[in-house]
C-alpha cells in the first residue's frame, strides 16, 4: 500500500538516498518500507515524457538510432544511467531495441529502494524530539507539568516539510 507520495529532488548519495522528497518521506519511513522512484513523472517536456518518445526524437533529429545510454543522456548522471541500465539487463553502450526499451523504462518508473534505517545524526537538516507541543501551554509555553520551564526552539518537537521555513 501507499503511505505517502513526494514531488521532488532526489540525490544518489555514497549512504543512499537523499534530497527533499527523501526528507519529507522520511518522517513516515519505516525500516523494510520501499521507497518507489519514477524518474518520467516530471519530465521537462511532454513529448520526453516517455523512454520511447526520447528515443524516437533523437532518432529523428540525429538520424542514428540512440544508444540505451543517449536515451538517458541529461535525464540522469551517467553513474545513474549505468545502474538503471544494468537493471534493466541492458548495454548502455548498444542501439535500442523495443524489448530492452519497455524493460529500461520499467526500471525508469519504478525504481525500487528497501529503507534501512535513517542515515547518521550528522547528515540530518532537523530531527525529531524534545519537548510534546501538547505538553505547553501554548500562550506561554511553559511546560504545564513543570511551572517555571519554558521550552521553545529546537527543544519542541516540530518539524515540517522542506521548503526553507525549518532551515
Amino acid at each position: 500500500r501507499v503511505v505517502r507520495c513526494e514531488r521532488g529532488e532526489v540525490l544518489f548519495r555514497p549512504y543512499g538516498l537523499s534530497g527533499i522528497a527523501v526528507f519529507d518521506l522520511s518522517r513516515q519511513a519505516q525500516v523494510g518500507d520501499e521507497v518507489v522512484l519514477d524518474l518520467l513523472v516530471a519530465a521537462a517536456l511532454p513529448e520526453e515524457a516517455s523512454l520511447r518518445s526520447r528515443a524516437e526524437r533523437s532518432e529523428r533529429i540525429h538520424g542514428v538510432v540512440p544508444t540505451y545510454g543517449d536515451i538517458l543522456r541529461g535525464m540522469a548522471l551517467p553513474p545513474v544511467a549505468r545502474v538503471l541500465c544494468d537493471r534493466a539487463q541492458v548495454d548502455e553502450r548498444q542501439p535500442w531495441e523495443p524489448a530492452g526499451l519497455d524493460r529500461l523504462d520499467g526500471v525508469v518508473r519504478g525504481l525500487r529502494f528497501t529503507v534501512e534505517g535513517i542515515s547518521d545524526a550528522r547528515q540530518c537538516q532537523v530531527r525529531r524530539g524534545g519537548v510534546a507541543v501538547e505538553a505547553l501551554d501554548p500562550a506561554t509555553l511553559e511546560v504545564r507539568k513543570a511551572p517555571g520551564l519554558f521550552v521553545v526552539g529546537e527543544a519542541v518537537d516540530v518539524d515540517g516539510a522542506c521548503g526553507g521555513f525549518n532551515l
